[in-house]
């Protein structure tokens, strides 16, 4: 606990402001729960959804799957969800993302190591 530059109250980046006035519900946490477990297990193959130009993520009408190999390989998955590591958010930033078919977090680097299996 601990609290912000603008002096009220702030618990793990939660602005209290901001919180409803009879705290949180239980329909509340368990929309977090869904959706922490949905950010951290969601994965596509690299190459299913692509960014456009107008920087839109959206399924890629080209993709026709994945080979033996390609699907046996960690490298070939990515997380559908916003960017986390750096280096896809410098990709981003730059809009050197876009087409390109592994511009979400890969889950190769996911803590802890070997936590995906295949």
């Amino acid at each position: 606990m601990g609290f912000s530059a603008f002096g009220h109250l702030n618990i793990s980046g939660i602005d209290m402001k901001k919180m409803p006035a009879n705290g949180l519900t239980e329909l509340d946490r368990l929309c977090h729960t869904v959706h922490s477990i949905e950010s951290a297990c969601q994965i596509v193959p690299c190459g299913s959804y692509m960014k456009n130009t107008n920087q839109e993520i959206q399924k890629n009408d080209a993709f026709t799957g994945c080979s033996i190999k390609e699907l046996s390989d960690l490298n070939n998955y990515m997380h559908l969800r916003p960017y986390m590591q750096e280096d896809k958010k410098e990709l981003a930033e730059r809009e050197e993302d876009i087409f390109c078919k592994d511009f979400l977090d890969g889950i190769k680097s996911d803590l802890p190591h070997g936590c995906w299996s295949i």
